[in-house]
């Protein structure tokens, strides 16, 4: 990446079906203004293979300012989408077509965003709240299905019940998270694992 920005972690996760396989990257901003999360992975969904690459861009406090993310496969003609998030966290979504901004309002006010098809989002939530032992907070993101791209809001929980150990909670889903020293997941319940651990 250039622009001056460090490459701070660098890791592959597999799904434990054999259904998908990414490779992330962890950027730390030129004059530590923030952090880039960027992805690359290959996916089954049922809908057929898929592929799809994002980036998430964050502020220091590791707040979601902007999300990028192309795919292709999946049973859809290629689909992109850009998010920005300004200093009044407000959403907005750019047409493909035109380039202008529309925005989300009911994401107004968030602080998260969650790739439905990668455990790499959760790390971020969890290094922004940097809770101790025993602590529980509830939070909202922004939820992006793919291959379909939808996007809801989805409230979320997440418990530390550990050093590296966490519980995820949503309100159809619940894992046991595994963390390493630097806070980046390592294993999502029973669905995620990282290869390089």
């Amino acid at each position: 990446m250039s622009g001056g920005a460090s490459l701070e972690q660098s890791h592959i996760w597999a799904a434990n079906d054999a259904t998908s396989l990414e490779h992330a990257e962890l950027w730390r901003t030129p004059a530590n203004e923030g952090w880039h999360l960027r992805g690359t992975l290959v996916f089954l969904p049922p809908e057929g293979p898929a592929n799809l690459s994002y980036q998430i861009d964050t502020d220091v406090n590791w707040r979601t300012r902007a999300v990028r993310i192309d795919q292709r496969g999946g049973g859809q003609e290629p689909a992109r989408l850009r998010i920005r998030i300004d200093e009044q966290r407000r959403w907005w979504i750019e047409d493909d077509l035109t380039l202008s901004l529309r925005e989300v309002a009911e994401f107004r006010g968030l602080d998260d965003v969650d790739l439905s098809v990668t455990p790499a989002t959760n790390t971020l939530p969890i290094r922004r709240l940097n809770f101790a032992i025993g602590e529980s907070t509830g939070v909202v993101a922004a939820w992006i299905r793919a291959p379909s791209m939808a996007l809801e809001r989805l409230p979320q929980r997440y418990s530390r019940t550990g050093d590296f150990s966490y519980r995820y909670e949503s309100t159809t889903f619940a894992a046991d998270l595994t963390l390493d020293v630097h806070g980046v997941v390592t294993t999502y319940g029973d669905l995620w694992h990282r290869l390089d651990q």
